[in-house]
């Protein structure tokens, strides 16, 4: 086997003006003086661009009705599905094949010993989406508005890799048996559900008094509800001697434990995998397991002051108080997955969001307090802040 290379010339005008090369006559020829090196490439990984790749083909097709219904409101309902063809999808042709696993020397086994790895940019991915997606409107009237989306799906493919991602390739276990990476996707969520809701308070009196204490309350709410994204399991010792892809564990048990067993220091049932036989590969799937799922409702109480100043008829003097997961619950990150490790099945971290404008962290109180840029962690947050409406 033998490095190919990309030749390239570089072509100067010299008086700025005149063009060296024009469209209608095309390149100008070349003659390349360099001559491949068979041995510049020993001993080193390299990268193989094959040149008949096939281009990436997605397909996407939906179905969707709508119905307006009494007191405001509309519902629409969609069936949305897609299918990928030909997807990123980077291996090691350089992997010792499976009858010759075993001890001794692995790398005069692999098929061209000379190289480490050879990093295949793919496209062998494929992809397969169907999903239910169900939006309840309630046009604003009477100072209330709302809109809640639900939506129940399954994502499927053979690779989740990232073609933005650099050269990380998927987290395959043997490229002679691409059957078995066909499972539930890395972006698989099963259900998701968002709401917003806003309302203007009406006044609760008239009178010059009702007219600065009563009127302009406004409460808006915001949450968001996701099952948790498939879980892919490692092992800690990889015994398996191939040199390339990543090994699982073996899978004697389910594995998913109840919902209320379920927690930071146990999130999965280690006990039903174990670590394969040296020089075997693991029979547990692909993405068997789940990760934590995400549940946080932001909230915001405004109360608008309209005036007249001298610079403008109509200036507002606002006041926010925000409350940023109202509920105090707790989103984790996913738990650990290598198989061997004293860590395996506990959850170390919990996860941030970015919540309207502000992050909010689990480490810090539950509302915050901002004025313009200055921000000043405490219990209440009041935000005074003087805005003109033009």
């Amino acid at each position: 086997m033998t490095l190919g290379f990309v030749p390239s010339r570089t072509l100067a005008t010299t008086d700025q003006i005149t063009p060296l090369v024009q469209m209608r006559d095309g390149p100008p020829p070349f003659t390349s003086t360099v001559s491949p090196i068979p041995e510049i490439g020993n001993g080193q990984s390299v990268t193989w661009i094959q040149s008949n790749s096939p281009a990436l083909a997605y397909y996407q097709w939906s179905f969707s009705i709508q119905r307006e219904l009494p007191w405001k409101m509309v519902v629409d309902a969609a069936y949305v599905g897609s299918r990928g063809q030909n997807l990123w999808f980077p291996i090691n042709k350089n992997e010792v094949p499976t009858p010759l696993l075993g001890p001794g020397d692995a790398q005069s086994r692999r098929p061209y010993p000379q190289y480490q790895g050879i990093t295949l940019r793919d496209n062998n991915g494929a992809s397969k989406y169907h999903s239910l997606q169900m939006t309840f409107t309630r046009r604003l009237a009477s100072g209330l508005v709302w809109m809640a989306n639900y939506t129940v799906s399954k994502t499927m493919d053979n690779t989740s890799s990232d073609p933005g991602g650099g050269g990380a390739g998927a987290p395959y276990e043997t490229m002679f048996d691409f059957k078995r990476e066909w499972a539930l996707s890395d972006h698989d969520t099963p259900q998701s559900f968002n709401l917003t809701f806003g309302y203007e308070i009406p006044e609760w009196f008239r009178g010059r008094a009702g007219k600065y204490l009563a009127k302009g309350w406004q409460i808006n709410t915001v949450a968001h509800l996701y099952e948790g994204h498939p879980l892919n399991l490692g092992v800690s010792l990889d015994q398996r001697g191939s040199l390339a892809g990543s090994q699982r564990p073996n899978r004697i048990g389910n594995g998913i434990l109840p919902s209320d067993q379920r927690g930071p220091n146990r999130w999965f049932d280690t006990s039903a995998f174990t670590l394969p036989a040296p020089y075997t590969f693991g029979n547990s799937g692909r993405n068997v397991l789940r990760k934590p799922g995400f549940r946080q409702a932001d909230a915001s109480l405004l109360k608008n002051n309209y005036f007249k100043t001298p610079l403008n008829e109509n200036t507002n003097l606002q006041m926010r108080f925000e409350f940023f997961n109202v509920f105090n619950h707790p989103n984790f990150q996913p738990p650990n997955a290598t198989i061997g490790s004293l860590l395996a099945g506990t959850i170390q971290n919990v996860q941030y969001m970015l919540a309207t404008s502000l992050l909010a962290s689990a480490s810090c109180s539950r509302f915050l307090w901002r004025h313009e840029t200055l921000q000043l962690r405490r219990g209440l947050g009041l935000l005074l802040r003087m805005r003109n409406l033009w």
